[in-house]
């Protein structure tokens, strides 16, 4: 459900939940960016009533009937009988969810191949169907009802929800304000919280003034209020600095005034370390934390000394 408001007051408050693309700068700590597909889809399950749920064989990777007294709709020759998918989702860590029509309890359910887990097959009377599996391996996998297959991601058992990231975040943004005080310093930014995006923390959009924190699993709080602080660095070289203002900040690291200052594509590690936009945004995040993080941007050179974060504090003074 999405949620957004503009950073404003004393702490930030509310965010928007988007699983969307973005324009502009994108930051990672490494690997090229690749969504993660995700299906929140919502779950639709029929009333106990209109289902037989019918447990699994432990033995076999196939459910049975439950008991000999359980209705089961009268069965139709294999010949004539036609299986169809409609739905295949993962609505919860390592269970992926089948619903479709046409298949019974003995027909073979696998995963990637080999016999699936099957935590329950539950058939309605007119036919249709949901089956639940577990797959416990994280990942996208091909799961199949005899001959008829789909694909699906499920999540490691002890995975992250969104929903505890995102709490995450929310701690994370109200701890930033500590260091930052967003709302007097960037009055007219935005804050987003966006799905998962392998490979990259946080985006800065200049052109909407949009500051996006991706819900990446395995996180930090620390971890999430310090890609705050650096996308907000961006924000910062996007208000405050002229274009003679980065050559001199060139100067002031030790690089030549002539380089480019956003050069490469910015998603792999050689690359995004290298980049004196990534320094710059790197540096304001020391000179916010007064020190406690010291820039990642090794490529460009050693992090710079109390001397130079004075000059470049100066520097990008409102």
């Amino acid at each position: 459900m999405a949620r957004r408001s503009s950073v404003g007051g004393a702490a930030l408050t509310a965010l928007t939940v988007l699983v969307a693309s973005f324009l502009a700068t994108s930051c990672g700590s490494g690997g090229r960016a690749l969504p993660e597909p995700v299906d929140t889809r919502p779950v639709t399950l029929a009333t106990p009533e209109s289902f037989e749920t019918v447990p699994a064989d432990p033995g076999g990777g196939r459910p049975t009937t439950a008991d000999s007294t359980s209705p089961v709709p009268p069965l139709v020759s294999d010949a004539a009988r036609v299986i169809v998918i409609d739905r295949l989702s993962s609505p919860a860590n390592a269970i992926a969810e089948i619903e479709g029509a046409g298949a019974i309890p003995t027909d073979r359910l696998t995963v990637d191949g080999d016999p699936a887990d099957v935590v329950s097959f539950d058939r309605r009377d007119d036919g249709t169907f949901l089956a639940r599996v577990r797959i416990d391996d994280e990942g996208a996998h091909t799961v199949c009802i005899a001959e008829e297959c789909g694909r699906v991601y499920t999540r490691a058992p002890d995975a992250e929800s969104l929903e505890e990231v995102s709490a995450k975040i929310d701690q994370a943004l109200l701890d930033a304000v500590a260091y930052l005080d967003v709302a007097d310093e960037f009055p007219d930014w935005t804050i987003e919280v966006g799905g998962t995006f392998s490979g990259t923390a946080g985006s800065t959009d200049v052109d909407t003034r949009t500051i996006r924190i991706y819900r990446n699993r395995g996180r930090t709080i620390d971890e999430f209020v310090r890609t705050i602080l650096h996308e907000f660095g961006h924000a910062a070289d996007h208000d405050r600095l002229t274009d003679e203002e980065r050559m001199e900040y060139l100067v002031i690291r030790g690089l030549d005034p002539a380089s480019s200052w956003s050069e490469g594509d910015g998603h792999r590690v050689d690359d995004w370390a290298r980049r004196p936009n990534e320094d710059f945004a790197e540096a304001m995040v020391s000179i916010w934390s007064d020190g406690r993080w010291t820039p990642r941007t090794d490529g460009v050179g050693p992090a710079p000394d109390a001397a130079q974060l004075a000059e470049i504090a100066e520097l990008a003074a409102d």
